[in-house]
This record gives C-alpha cells, sequence and structure tokens, in this order.
C-alpha cells in the first residue's frame, strides 16, 4: 500500500462553516464530493483518494520532493503551520518561466511540484486549520 494523506477535518466543512461552499451529503451522511464543488477537483495527480475524495492526497510519489525541498515528511501529521511553511520552501524556485519550462522539457519533478503548490495553496485559501494526517 502506498501512502496518502487527508486533511482533519476536510476543507469544504470549514468552507462551508464561513458560508463559501454548500457542502452536499450521501444518504448516510457523508460528504459526497461529486455532487460538492470542490476546490481540489481541478488539481491534477492529486485526486482520487482511497475513499473516493478529491483532498486526499496521494502522497508517496510527492514525499521525495517534499523531503529534498522542505526537509518535512508526509509520513507524519502536518498542522497548518507546518503545511505554510512547507508551502513557502516548494514556492522558493517557482516562477513563470520555470513552470513553462517544466512543460517544455517535460519534467514530470517539477510538474509534480507545481502540482502540490496548487493542493497547499488550495487546502490554506478554504480556511481549513487542522492536520494533514498521514495514513500508509
Amino acid at each position: 500500500m502506498g501512502l496518502d494523506n487527508y486533511p482533519v477535518p476536510p476543507p469544504c466543512l470549514a468552507m462551508e462553516k464561513a458560508g463559501k461552499l454548500k457542502v452536499e451529503r450521501t444518504p448516510d451522511g457523508r460528504i459526497d464530493c461529486e455532487k460538492t464543488q470542490c476546490p481540489f477537483k481541478s488539481i491534477p495527480h492529486i485526486m482520487g483518494g482511497v475513499f473516493g475524495t478529491y483532498c486526499w492526497l496521494r502522497g508517496k510519489v510527492y514525499n521525495s520532493i517534499v523531503e529534498e525541498l522542505t526537509g518535512f515528511s508526509l509520513y507524519e501529521d502536518l498542522n497548518r503551520d507546518q503545511l505554510e511553511e512547507m508551502l513557502r520552501r516548494l514556492s522558493e524556485p517557482e516562477g513563470e518561466v520555470k513552470v513553462e519550462i517544466a512543460v517544455l522539457l517535460d519534467d514530470e519533478r517539477e510538474r509534480l511540484r507545481i502540482d502540490l503548490v496548487r493542493y497547499l495553496k488550495t487546502l490554506i485559501e478554504t480556511g481549513w486549520n487542522g492536520k494533514l494526517v498521514a495514513w500508509y
């Protein structure tokens, strides 16, 4: 089994509490990610956690990037402050030229870093304040 990371509580609940999102539920009361206007739906490579939730991070492929560039590990539970610092460190080499070069050179590792930056920005921008839990 690989590494997954999932936010606790789900970020859509923070958005709902702030009046920014209407969370749709299944008949048994679980969050219906397909019907809810989840901000994580558009982030490539990240969506589709074990239970089909868009906010789960399929972490194993990202962990070497995180460890190399930030000193953090996705094999540990991380709080919002740690994720903000991780985002800051991951964003340092980012820039429009770097992104264009990554696309032109088909640099998969750079695209993964960019996707991870998008994921962390989205998570933080929802107003979420919890833990990103490591599950493996």
